[in-house]
């Protein structure tokens, strides 16, 4: 619903101009310190004492953790957890074992709901906005379910051929990227079951990167840091 109205009112065009690429970029500016400062002290750990001190309203009489302290233990254990789950991306999605796949479209669409973690997650998930995805999904012809994810990969595997990651980092416009197609191309899409979450999600765990994640978390930090407004976008969203 929200991919077909923002193509309804043309905002996929509007957000990729320059002007309105800058106006959100200024914004982010502004507000990365102060989210910055708060992502480092919801994550600094305190000792015992301080904790009993703060729980009886007293003060704290140790030194709160360095900075480079909270963000070597945060950052090792969020790569740990990456290492730990795209193991599993890289063995499902291997070029041989997908072209195995094509023999047996029923057992691709069966692992798929057991060995990828997107996917496997979000099936078991009980919250109520998924029931409808996940009898979408259930619903989907494991034909066409295969058929997606090998023109995902397909295009994948050119693109980053295509794109090393020196020339990535040029890029300074949409259009450099060259990754339209992800998005646009329906043979790489089906309505309601395989969108960009998800697709976004699986290349993540395949080549961080090149290719981001732009999941529901991402969305979510992108509207505090860019303050929440709109910019003048039709849906005020």
């Amino acid at each position: 619903m929200i991919r077909s109205t923002n193509q309804k009112l043309g905002e996929y065009e509007l957000i990729r101009r320059p002007e309105h690429i800058a106006r959100v970029w200024a914004t982010i500016e502004k507000a990365l310190p102060h989210y910055w400062t708060k992502f480092i002290d919801d994550a600094r750990e305190t000792d015992a004492a301080s904790k009993l001190a703060a729980a009886f309203g007293g003060k704290a009489r140790s030194k709160p953790e360095a900075v480079s302290s909270v963000l070597s233990r945060v950052f090792e254990k969020a790569l740990a957890s990456y290492d730990k789950e795209c193991e599993k991306y890289h063995r499902f999605f291997d070029a041989a074992a997908m072209e195995e796949y094509f023999d047996d479209p029923n057992a691709f669409k069966q692992m798929l709901s057991k060995d990828v973690p997107v996917i496997a997650n979000t099936l078991r998930n009980r919250r109520a906005e998924l029931k409808e995805w996940q009898m979408a999904f259930r619903a989907c012809s494991s034909r066409d379910l295969l058929q997606v994810f090998g023109n995902v990969m397909d295009f994948t595997a050119q693109w980053l051929e295509d794109h090393p990651t020196a020339a990535y980092a040029a890029h300074d416009t949409p259009e450099g990227f060259g990754l339209d197609p992800l998005d646009d191309d329906e043979t790489m899409h089906k309505e309601g079951v395989v969108g960009m979450g998800i697709k976004s999600i699986i290349l993540y765990h395949l080549d961080p990167q090149r290719l981001p994640a732009r999941g529901r978390y991402g969305l979510y930090g992108l509207y505090f840091l860019s303050d929440k407004q709109h910019f003048g976008l039709p849906s005020k969203s």
